[in-house]
């Protein structure tokens, strides 16, 4: 069904044009509440509180005159300690119609503590009441648009917030047993009442079908998860989107702590009681000392742990996350989504490439309808064929999406990806061959990502880069990448930061500037379902941030290296000796496109988000025992050759692209000598290598080399025993250039024969900075070969192999 048959002018918004896959409805005239009237007309059939209209409910019954209750149900909790049961209050919508007819209806349920505070959606919405304290707005749209389809909403607020009695404690037992209660009232295992005080006549939830929906964005969704995690009879199935699966994994990452709240500052944010003298005092102290400094993983988190219980998950699942959410990260669903699919939970996922935003704003139309089909196969039991569909949505551009048979694809495997030494004039390499062993240090300088991402080819003694080639096919990452380091460090302590960047100009949803959304001035205005003069149902469209960049932050992790054997205890870092850290980064599901570069960025603490370790540390990275694993669709090694990569007797000649490079003849001969028993040299010159740079971003290049071993028929002189002086020319131009933008290359530091400093590991023999690399260059060196007297005779060939990133 499409949504366009649900779109209608908003109430008051004469002459307002409303589009709709790209078509224009201009509303003329005001919808009326008659019109409602007219729809609510009985069921085709007796038994069940719907009619079908191309395979789903279609509206029949009045929202204006849907019954409105309030009540308060009975926990068995006393999260304030007063000697008495939390009161949870309720708000309920449900079709009256259906309610005269003796029919019984499924929910769809929002718990929240926003209701009274912070608001719910895109715009802010909090309840409304009238004088009898029954509602007369309603937020977003659940109930606009499906009471009239045959379904109640039920709105409960979380303890401790606007009408509910307690204390909220941020994930913990009071606040999931809180909603868990609710669900419990309405299939008549607890008890409700018309008053707080609990004196009234208990209220039965005698129209409800026995199945309930819960569905919410954020904390919403994240009270989802942890009442699915009780297994609670009743809950038939959850929707959360942007959701928390883990409160650890909210406040830390692998022992580092995040800055950007603590528990006790969020309940502040949502409960009635501020003052530290409240009946939640007790209940506030508890969040402050559970939220330790250490960054230990304890019974604090693992009570706020909803992935441990997993396998009590009776309800199915349909999981909405943005891959660049930096509030509830996707480090926060990746694991509860693995464990659902461990323990065979039936499923769907959309994996988006905003960031904090509700599907309702970036895919309006295909959302509401996917939901539409979801409730009312999970809910209302209608065999419309949603479980036959696709499991998974995936956002692939800043427009398109793909479906998928499952989520991460089932054709990414883990590629390990080698950290190959650079030197101080030139980033390392990210290859798939085995890496030369070696070792490089930076200092753990607290420092944004900005900073740490900023000129990816220029050496920085704060953070360690590593460059693939220029790709020659597109690449596609889904899943998360593993970081396996094995590193040393001068402090007991310290956090480390892995960041994956995809360097290449392209067009992005711009997740940093509004999770990637904005509401225009002016926006279009989409009514859903049915509406009252007080509730219109009618919702801004937003419209997405788009951004045109040369460098994308992919997925990021962190890890405190004092938690690199468990997050439950402090393992203090030994002074400079190497120990093994590794740790998973945040799952992204993208493709890098062909002309593009991936770099590994590894720094120390990152400010945008971690609490700084004090003293910092120099961390020394031991780069043949490290490396970087890529969830990688297919096989990326004819994408990871060098543009015009190839290979010769002493040089090699690359060519093609628009970053290219051209040799002379392939063999270089270095002469002969005479074997006397003491060392010796033959030296000679490389033939020039032309680098042309016509890509047009002038975003830096750089040539390395590195020799194999010398073998003859008798012996080998190993690869270290060649050495190279390097130079470089720049083409001069008659032509007027802008000031600070001239081309201009840099030979290499000179290398000289011997264990440790020659060939044997890559070299840099030219480069061009960023903002001067546009243009053509020669790069060329002297080579110089030691022979060890102990060499045996023979003709020795080694091969040199070029690389231009």
């Amino acid at each position: 069904m499409s949504l366009l048959s649900t779109i209608r002018s908003p109430r008051g918004a004469v002459g307002k044009g409303v589009v709709v896959s790209g078509v224009a409805i201009l509303a003329a005239t005001l919808f009326s509440a008659p019109a409602q009237a007219a729809a609510a007309a009985a069921p085709a059939s007796a038994a069940v509180p719907y009619q079908l209209e191309n395979g789903v409910t279609k509206p029949i019954y009045s929202y204006e005159n849907a019954i409105r209750e309030h009540v308060w149900v009975k926990s068995t909790q006393d999260s304030d300690y007063d000697g008495k049961p939390d009161m949870i209050a309720v708000d309920i919508i449900r079709p009256r119609e259906a309610a005269t007819a003796g029919l019984k209806v499924p929910v769809i349920m929002d718990a929240s503590p926003y209701y009274e505070s912070t608001g719910r959606g895109n715009e802010s919405q909090v309840k409304k009441y009238d004088a009898n304290g029954l509602l007369t707005q309603t937020p977003l749209y659940y109930d606009n648009y499906f009471v009239p389809r045959g379904y109640a909403i039920v709105q409960p607020e979380v303890s401790g917030t606007n009408k509910s009695t307690g204390c909220g404690d941020v994930g913990g037992k009071f606040e999931i047993g809180s909603i868990k209660a609710t669900i419990d009232w309405l299939n008549g295992r607890a008890q409700a009442y018309t008053d707080v005080a609990g004196t009234s006549a208990p209220v039965v939830a005698d129209w409800h079908s026995g199945k309930t929906g819960m569905i919410g964005k954020s904390w919403d969704g994240t009270l989802a998860n942890g009442v699915a995690a009780t297994g609670v009879e009743g809950l038939t199935t959850i929707v959360p989107i942007s959701a928390i699966d883990s409160w650890y994994n909210y406040h830390r990452y692998n022992g580092a702590r995040f800055t950007s709240t603590t528990p006790v500052s969020l309940h502040s944010l949502v409960s009635h009681f501020t003052a530290a003298n409240t009946p939640c005092a007790v209940v506030k102290a508890d969040l402050t000392a559970g939220n330790s400094v250490d960054g230990n993983y304890t019974d604090f988190w693992a009570e706020r742990d909803y992935t441990k219980d997993v396998s009590k998950v009776k309800a199915s699942v349909f999981l909405i996350h943005g891959m660049n959410d930096t509030n509830v990260k996707p480090t926060n669903m990746d694991r509860w989504w693995a464990g659902l699919a461990a323990n065979n939970v039936p499923r769907k996922i959309w994996v988006s490439q905003y960031g904090h935003v509700d599907p309702f704003d970036f895919r309006r139309e295909v959302f509401v309808d996917t939901l539409h089909q979801w409730f009312d196969y999970w809910l209302q039991g209608i065999e419309n064929g949603i479980m036959a569909k696709p499991q998974a949505d995936i956002q692939t551009s800043t427009t398109d999406w793909e479906t998928a048979t499952s989520w991460p694809l089932p054709l990414a495997k883990p590629t390990k990806l080698q950290l190959s030494p650079g030197d101080a004039t030139a980033p390392g390499l990210l290859t798939i061959n085995k890496a030369p062993s070696g070792t490089q240090t930076f200092t753990g300088t607290s420092q944004s990502e900005a900073n740490m991402i900023a000129n990816p080819t220029v050496v920085s003694t704060n953070k360690l880069q590593f460059l693939s080639p220029v790709l020659t096919n597109p690449v596609r990452i889904s899943g998360s990448p593993q970081v396996d380091l094995k590193v040393s460090a001068t402090q007991a302590d310290g956090n480390l930061t892995f960041l994956l960047v995809d360097l290449g100009a392209d067009t992005y949803i711009n997740s940093a500037s509004g999770d990637g959304v904005s509401t225009p001035a002016g926006a279009v205005v989409d009514c859903l379902g049915q509406g009252t003069a007080l509730d219109t149902g009618c919702f801004k469209r937003v419209t997405p941030n788009i951004i045109n960049t040369t460098s994308r932050i992919l997925s990021r992790g962190w890890v405190n290296v004092d938690h690199r054997e468990s997050l439950a205890t402090k393992v203090a870092m030994p002074i400079n000796e190497p120990v093994s850290v590794s740790w998973n980064a945040m799952p992204q599901d993208w493709t890098i496109k062909a002309g593009h570069r991936l770099a590994v960025i590894i720094g120390g603490n990152d400010s945008n988000f971690l609490t700084n370790v004090t003293p910092t540390p120099d961390f020394k990275v031991y780069l043949g025992e490290s490396s970087v694993t890529l969830p990688i669709v297919g096989n990326p090694v004819s994408a990871w050759v060098p543009e015009g990569s190839g290979s010769q007797t002493i040089t090699a000649s690359l060519a093609g692209g628009a970053l290219k490079m051209t040799s002379g003849t392939n063999v270089v001969s270095l002469g002969s000598a005479t074997i006397t028993g003491v060392d010796q040299y033959l030296s000679g010159n490389l033939n020039p290598s032309n680098v042309a740079d016509g890509r047009g971003s002038s975003a830096g290049w750089a040539l390395t080399g590195q020799v194999s071993d010398f073998a003859s028929q008798n012996g080998i002189i190993l690869a270290d025993n060649l050495g190279w002086t390097p130079a470089a020319t720049t083409a001069t131009t008659t032509l007027a250039v802008l000031p600070g933008s001239a081309a201009q290359a840099i030979a290499g530091q000179v290398t000289t024969p011997g264990a440790g400093t020659g060939l044997g590991t890559p070299r840099t023999l030219c480069l061009a900075a960023p903002g001067h690399s546009a243009g053509s260059f020669t790069c060329d060196a002297g080579v110089k070969l030691g022979l060890p007297g102990s060499s045996r005779l023979g003709d020795y060939n080694g091969l040199l192999t070029l690389t231009l990133i």
